[in-house]
């Protein structure tokens, strides 16, 4: 299993325009998104600083969700839709 980097996450959405920030305050990892339409409130989430894998799953589903033309959001869309014919044709064996 590919682990996700949240350094590369953060970069590929800021690339995008997507106003994606990771601060380390103390013992936690601070991860923010600006939400997609203006005046909405920021995707904010805290994790533990140990804990970088999940917050960059984190920050991978919420860009998913609120901005689902990225890059990330097609890859995604890409990847499930190969596993569900890859179980379609499995199943027909």
């Amino acid at each position: 299993m590919v682990r996700r980097s949240l350094y590369d996450t953060m970069r590929m959405l800021q690339k995008e325009g997507i106003d994606a920030d990771a601060r380390m305050m103390g013992n936690e990892l601070i991860v923010s998104m600006a939400y997609p339409i203006a005046g909405g409130t920021p995707w904010t989430r805290r994790f533990p600083r140990h804990d970088m894998q999940r917050a960059a799953d984190a920050v991978a589903a919420a860009a998913i969700t609120f901005y689902p033309s990225c890059c990330l959001a097609k890859v995604a869309d890409l990847l499930s839709g190969a596993l569900a014919g890859q179980r379609f044709s499995r199943d027909k064996l």
